[in-house]
């Protein structure tokens, strides 16, 4: 026969479940947020060594970029080389990957408003052949860099990559002589093919 539980001692237990329970999950929450923030400023003192060490200064980013990306876990962002391997399929691309695109991007809108080129296809394999690093941005290392640029360029203005806004913002003034916005394009390729040869894509 089952006796009827005390309602005050049901009361007094369910307050300390509570409390374990508020405990355990709390103390998770913060200690996750608290080694984040700890590895995070230990990463980048250890870049300002390295940088006044006068190590390499590709290893020195490679230890910043960590930085920056464990720093960017709290807001939901993960970098691809933090993100678990994916089986029977390959998750979307990393915040890395797309923030070279859209130098790429901003490099290729330039050259299409200094009309140096005919159309957007001669561009993109204008840019395909004088920065063959960009293949490293591509998603299938089999397809064409000039349809990849162009399709980055789809996507992007399309804004399902950010404001597009912001984007708009580097052809400002638009009406710079041909020149002088064709090199402003090329400055744009130039920092995204930095990155890119930097970046752990």
């Amino acid at each position: 026969m089952t006796t009827k539980p005390d309602p005050a001692a049901v009361i007094a237990n369910l307050e300390v479940l509570t409390n374990k329970l508020c405990d355990v999950f709390e103390a998770k929450a913060d200690y996750a947020n608290a080694m984040q923030d700890r590895y995070v400023v230990a990463l980048k003192a250890f870049v300002i060594f390295l940088d006044r060490s006068g190590v390499n200064e590709d290893i020195a980013h490679k230890f910043a970029e960590l930085a920056s990306a464990i720093h960017e876990l709290r807001w939901g962002a993960v970098a691809d080389f933090l993100r678990p391997a994916v089986v029977g399929g390959r998750g979307p691309d990393g915040e890395a990957v797309w923030t070279c695109r859209k130098y790429v991007v901003i490099g290729l809108e330039c050259i299409l408003r200094s009309q140096k080129m005919k159309n957007k296809e001669k561009a993109a394999e204008h840019i395909a052949d004088k920065y063959p690093i960009f293949d490293r941005l591509k998603r299938n290392p089999r397809a064409s860099l000039p349809k990849s640029i162009l399709s980055w360029r789809r996507i992007i203005i399309s804004g399902r990559k950010g404001d597009v806004g912001t984007l708009y913002k580097f052809f400002e003034p638009h009406d710079l002589p041909s020149d002088e916005m064709f090199a402003r394009g090329e400055r744009a390729l130039a920092k995204a093919a930095e990155e890119t040869a930097k970046a752990s894509l």
